[in-house]
């Protein structure tokens, strides 16, 4: 398949400064205008990551993406949020709905009517862990710039297996392209990064 080469810029924050720790995500054209970038790698331990989306998907506007992560550990229960970027930057407010997760056989549910973890981020897991995470994004609305957002995360907390989906969704404003996302944990330095995978997937 033809290839494209792109830039993937990763940050993460330690403290109060975010500092650029790598580049040089590639990007394979899947077919036709799917496009998939591999090759990310995060330093560990870290509270949060933020993954930039190639100039070419925000110059064309990508309209779907699929974010995988493998083998993400919170060191302790905390929450892992997502987070979605624009021009402006990352916004606070607009996602709200719902997390659940299973633990063994108790089964447990946030809103976001009176969670306020859920209100300014995605959360896709809790306890801790180590866990793969899908997180789809969908364009619903493109006069809004309105994205629904979609995450399923699977683990095991070494002694009880856990699984957990979210669904969630926020408007960044007309004309402003989703240029990024960002995992976060709830907890400072509480993800282990050293073994993790990511990689994603977008159309335009």
């Amino acid at each position: 398949m033809a290839g494209i080469v792109g830039l993937t810029e990763l940050q993460h924050t330690n403290g109060t400064n975010v500092m650029t720790i790598g580049t040089d995500g590639s990007v394979t054209n899947l077919s036709g205008n799917s496009y998939f970038v591999n090759n990310i790698t995060v330093s560990s331990p870290q509270t949060e990551f933020e993954v930039n989306l190639p100039a070419h998907a925000t110059t064309n506007g990508a309209k779907c993406i699929d974010i995988f992560i493998k083998g993400i550990t919170t060191n302790q229960n905390a929450y892992i949020k997502f987070s979605n970027k624009s021009e402006d930057g990352y916004t606070d407010g607009g996602y709200g709905r719902s997390f659940n997760f299973l633990t063994g056989s108790t089964h447990s549910q946030n809103s976001g009517n009176s969670d306020g973890n859920l209100a300014n981020c995605m959360v896709v897991a809790y306890y801790q862990g180590t866990y793969d995470i899908m997180i789809n994004c969908q364009l619903i609305d493109p006069s809004t710039n309105l994205w629904a957002f979609a995450g399923f995360a699977s683990g095991d907390n070494s002694t009880t297996p856990v699984s957990g989906r979210s669904i969630s969704h926020n408007a960044l404003g007309a004309n402003k392209p989703m240029i990024g996302f960002k995992i976060r944990a709830e907890a400072s330095n509480s993800m282990v990064t050293s073994s993790m995978v990511v990689g994603y997937k977008y159309t335009i």
